[in-house]
């Protein structure tokens, strides 16, 4: 029997010469068991990340059967902005209001709309891109869009720099809450075991959980500022494609706000972390080292954030959050629940912040 025919089998189910010959100590059948259990947490996140955006097209497909055709039936005028002096706002003493129109010229309703405006300086130089949405744009329908910004300079051009026709915020949440929800229960039954001896770690330790936390959100915010600096040496000045689409789900809706609370503040961080540090860690670290490990995840988990919107001068940031929630996993000895909590406060202030703004409320 060759390597091939057992490493992803669980070594109890092979025959007892097989387990003599190759686990011939506790720590190789250790290494042997993680690579296993690692294994198929990849392969499970994977499986159903394709499954549900296959069965999200079909399903699209099925209630818009020309989703694809929308665009092409939209028109839409330059936007034009009136910049007011608030010289109350010290901060953000120019309020911009920009508006436009958008008419929907074919036959089917457009289920929801996005408008991307980009506002340059007097460099011409963009300086930030913000979102206008609407639903149900009927046919022959005119949308007159009206948002009123304000800023810390005065601009001099702003442009639509795209008009993306998507599926409706709620439905949205419904399919990624989905998604999450279904790995996370295929993820207890794999490593049910790693999950309780990790919580039966937390509680005996339950002193050092917390400083590792408090440390960890601490390094994780500080690792984000840096980022975020080194972004602007670089001259980007806008948010990522993955942020403006977790910003675009934020509506003064009591039930998705719920929903996207457990799905971005509760289940994801379990997942992600389930992933990219628990799986990944089990997999690269025995061959390659501890360090490898850290840089390695820490890479694929900023990459999988940026994939979608190909912006990938926006991993820098995430790049950065997933090594240093690396190194945090290695330090806390592969607490998985230490890695979960600093994940979830650090996706809990963003949340707060769209939260607050999607009923007007800005603490900038």
């Amino acid at each position: 029997m060759s390597d091939r025919d057992f490493q992803w089998k669980d070594p109890q189910d092979l025959p007892e010469e097989v387990q003599n010959q190759y686990y011939q100590n506790d720590e190789v059948l250790e290494q042997h068991r993680k690579r296993l259990v690692g294994g198929r947490i990849l392969i499970a996140y994977f499986v159903v990340l394709v499954a549900v955006m296959v069965a999200s097209a079909l399903i699209m497909f099925a209630v818009y059967p020309n989703f694809a055709l929308i665009p092409g039936y939209l028109e839409r005028t330059d936007p034009t902005f009136v910049t007011v002096l608030d010289q109350e706002n010290v901060d953000y003493p120019y309020a911009v209001t920009v508006t436009g129109t958008v008419t929907n010229t074919g036959e089917d309703t457009v289920p929801y709309l996005e408008v991307y405006l980009d506002i340059y300086d007097e460099n011409e130089d963009l300086i930030g891109t913000y979102v206008v949405t609407t639903e149900n744009i009927l046919s022959g329908d005119t949308w007159n869009y009206e948002e009123t910004i304000q800023m810390n300079f005065e601009p001099m051009s702003v442009v639509v720099s795209s008009v993306i026709v998507n599926i409706p915020p709620r439905v949205s949440v419904i399919i990624n809450l989905s998604q999450v929800l279904i790995t996370l229960i295929l993820f207890v039954f794999i490593d049910k075991m790693g999950f309780i001896t990790d919580w039966q770690r937390t509680k005996k330790s339950f002193g050092t959980f917390l400083v590792q936390v408090t440390t960890g959100i601490i390094a994780v915010l500080a690792v984000l500022y840096l980022s975020s600096y080194v972004l602007q040496l670089l001259g980007v000045t806008t948010t990522s494609e993955n942020e403006m689409t977790i910003m675009s789900m934020f509506t003064a809706d009591p039930v998705q706000l719920v929903l996207l609370f457990l799905m971005l503040v509760v289940i994801t961080p379990i997942v992600e972390e389930m992933v990219f540090r628990k799986a990944l860690f089990m997999i690269i670290e025995p061959r390659l080292g501890s360090i490898l490990a850290i840089v390695l995840s820490g890479a694929v988990f900023g990459l999988m954030h940026v994939l979608a919107g190909q912006d990938f001068i926006q991993a820098i940031p995430y790049v950065a959050m997933g090594m240093t929630l690396g190194f945090i996993y290695h330090n806390s000895k592969k607490n998985i629940y230490v890695t979960i909590t600093v994940h979830a406060l650090n996706n809990l202030i963003p949340y707060v912040i769209y939260l607050l703004a999607a009923y007007g409320i800005s603490i900038y």
